[in-house]
C-alpha cells in the first residue's frame, strides 16, 4: 500500500490568473504542502513562466500542468528543461463508448432525459471524434440541447453526421500537425505523382483553417503553397 499524498490542491488558470495569484499560492505553500495544477499553461507569458520557474526550482510547491500544444514549442526552454513531459494519447473507441454510456446515465439521473442511440449513431459519435472525449460530449450535448425533463430522444447516425458536419475540424496552425500535414503535400508534389498536390493527402488544412494561400507565381510542383 502506498502512502496517501498529503498535499492540498490549488489550480491556476492563465486566462484569469496573473503573477500576484502565483505569488499568493507560493506564500501559502510556505506553511503547507501544495500541489498546483495549471491548465493551458502555454497561455502564461514568458515572464509569467519564468516567475513560476523560480518556485518550482526551489521546491516551494509541486507543479502539474497541461497544454494542447507541443511543450517544446509553446513553453519557455527553461521550464521545459526542468519538467518531465508525458504525452497523452487519444482515447480508444472502447473508452469513448464508456464516455457516451456515462453521459447517457448522467442525463437520465440528473436531467430526466432518456437517450437512445442506434448502432450507427454510436459508431459515428465515437469513430469521428478523433479520440477526443470532449468532441463526443459536445456532439451529444448538441443533440439533446433543449430537451424537456421526462422526454425521450432517439439519436440516429444521420443526426450525428449532421452535428459533425457543422463542427470544424481541429487544426493547429502553428503546431506539429500543421507542419506534418503540409510536409505530406509537399512530398507528394516532389515525388511527381501526377495528381494535383492540392488534392493529395488529408483535407485538414483546407477544412480546418490553415493560413496557406495559393499564388499563381508559386512553384508549380508545390501546388501554389505559400506561407501566409
Amino acid at each position: 500500500m502506498g502512502q496517501e499524498m498529503k498535499k492540498e490542491f490549488r489550480s491556476l488558470r492563465p486566462a484569469s490568473s496573473n503573477v500576484s495569484d502565483i505569488k499568493a499560492v507560493a506564500q501559502e505553500a510556505q506553511a503547507k504542502d501544495i500541489l498546483v495544477f495549471i491548465d493551458e499553461i502555454d497561455r502564461f507569458s514568458g515572464a509569467q513562466q519564468d516567475y513560476l520557474l523560480d518556485f518550482t526550482e526551489t521546491g516551494t510547491f509541486d507543479l502539474i500542468a497541461a497544454t494542447t500544444g507541443n511543450p517544446c514549442h509553446v513553453l519557455t526552454p527553461a521550464l521545459v528543461s526542468r519538467a518531465s513531459i508525458f504525452q497523452l494519447e487519444p482515447h480508444s473507441l472502447d473508452d469513448l463508448r464508456q464516455v457516451v454510456g456515462r453521459a447517457i446515465a448522467f442525463l437520465a439521473s440528473h436531467k430526466d432525459v432518456d437517450v437512445h442511440l442506434d448502432d450507427d449513431a454510436m459508431k459515428q459519435l465515437t469513430g469521428r471524434a478523433g479520440g477526443d472525449a470532449r468532441r463526443v460530449l459536445n456532439a451529444l450535448e448538441t443533440l439533446v440541447l433543449g430537451s424537456e425533463p421526462g422526454s425521450a430522444i432517439s439519436i440516429t447516425g444521420a443526426m450525428v453526421d449532421e452535428v459533425y458536419q457543422a463542427s470544424p475540424l481541429p487544426f493547429d496552425c502553428r503546431g506539429d500537425y500543421h507542419y506534418d500535414t503540409i510536409s505530406l503535400h509537399q512530398i507528394d508534389a516532389w515525388l511527381g505523382s501526377g495528381r494535383h498536390p492540392l488534392l493529395a493527402g488529408p483535407p485538414d488544412p483546407f477544412r480546418g483553417g490553415s493560413p496557406f494561400h495559393c499564388s499563381p507565381h508559386s512553384h508549380p510542383r508545390l501546388g501554389g503553397y505559400r506561407p501566409g
